[in-house]
Formats: C-alpha cells, sequence, structure tokens
C-alpha cells in the first residue's frame, strides 16, 4: 500500500510541474533578460491562462 500512495504523490507533482513549466521557463528568461518587455509577456501569458480555464 505504501509503495501505491508515493506513485500516486509522484503523479501529482508530475502533473503540478508540467502546469507551471510554461512560468518557470518565462520567469528564468525573465530573469536572463532582465527587460520590461519580459515582464509584459509575463502579464500576457498569466491573463491568457486565466482566459482558458
Amino acid at each position: 500500500m505504501a509503495g501505491w500512495s508515493i506513485h500516486k504523490s509522484t503523479k501529482v507533482e508530475l502533473k503540478q510541474i508540467s502546469s507551471w513549466g510554461c512560468v518557470v521557463l518565462i520567469l528564468i528568461l525573465l530573469v536572463l533578460t532582465g527587460s520590461y518587455a519580459g515582464l509584459w509577456a509575463l502579464r500576457f501569458v498569466l491573463e491568457q491562462r486565466t482566459d482558458t480555464e
């Protein structure tokens, strides 16, 4: 039973990672560019995500 619960939690973590992968990539780009355009792009993507949900 313990092995099954570990497997379930791993699947949940993978799901969270895939959903946040896009945001993480943008945050990395923000750190690399440090530009205002990057912040605008992040805001645009977040607005798109809320519209689709």
